[in-house]
């Protein structure tokens, strides 16, 4: 391979390398910013355990060993933060 070829190679493989860590650092910043917005619909909904009565009483009856077993239909219904 010649000279001006193998720059060329590199030139190309340069780029691609940026490319790679752009695409990285766009996947990692939207992955904070999901993250971010969830905790802030979960902010906004004011859906707080606090809030939630008869929660609390359950969390409390189960530390208290009125039993050990919660089934749900979801996860998603038993703690609505995600």
């Amino acid at each position: 391979m010649s000279q001006p070829a193998f720059e060329i190679v590199n030139s190309i493989l340069d780029i691609w390398k940026i490319a790679v860590q752009a695409i990285m650092f766009l996947v990692c910043y939207f992955a904070i910013f999901l993250l971010f917005a969830s905790h802030l619909l979960f902010l906004l909904t004011g859906t707080s355990i606090s809030k939630r009565k008869n929660f609390v009483r359950m969390m409390e009856d189960a530390k208290d060993g009125h039993f050990d077993l919660i089934v749900t239909r979801e996860v998603s219904r038993f703690k609505p933060s995600r």
